[in-house]
């Protein structure tokens, strides 16, 4: 299974890829037939206080899954996002 990042606009640190690759190592386990999980952190609006947003694509044979959640900080919206994810996979199973 492939897990590819992408970061608009700015530069991931180690420490976030770092983050990344544990939460979504959840997702892979949970779910073996995942083929690929793209996970894609953008900036919103420099005036919203929650503008770290955070995409889940999951590539899987049939229906693919897709989830976009946003907080005050990158960690956090990928949390939230992981656990939404999650939450659409135990209901596809």
């Amino acid at each position: 299974m492939d897990i590819t990042l992408q970061t608009v606009k700015f530069k991931e640190s180690a420490k976030l890829r770092k983050f990344i690759n544990t939460k979504i190592s959840g997702i892979s386990r949970q779910y073996p037939d995942a083929i690929r999980i793209d996970v894609t952190l953008k900036k919103g609006a420099a005036n919203n206080i929650t503008n770290c947003w955070c995409q889940i694509y999951v590539s899987h044979p049939g229906e693919n899954l897709f989830v976009k959640k946003n907080a005050a900080t990158y960690e956090e919206s990928i949390s939230k996002a992981v656990d939404a994810m999650e939450k659409i996979i135990r209901r596809l199973k």
